[in-house]
């Protein structure tokens, strides 16, 4: 999200006065980010293995090739964008 995004969403929620700059409101929606993200990873990581005979080397899918912890570090590394 960039500072127009944030600022559209908190006037939305009711915030009034958003003209100016608000960094702790932007803090506060990167740590909500952030937190989203790191949940999200989480379940990648942690959701059922797939069949044996399925599987790469990596624990991905032998057909498509995705890989639950190349997803995850991918998801993490959006917030350090």
């Amino acid at each position: 999200m960039n500072k127009e995004d944030i600022t559209r969403l908190a006037q939305e929620a009711g915030f009034v006065g958003m003209d100016g700059d608000h960094g702790a409101l932007r803090r506060f929606a990167a740590l909500v980010a952030s937190a989203e993200r790191e949940v999200i990873a989480q379940m990648i990581e942690d959701a059922p293995a797939l069949m044996e005979f399925a599987q790469n080397d990596q624990g991905g899918c032998l057909m498509c090739g995705f890989t639950p912890k190349l997803a995850a570090n991918s998801i993490r590394a959006r917030g350090q964008a």
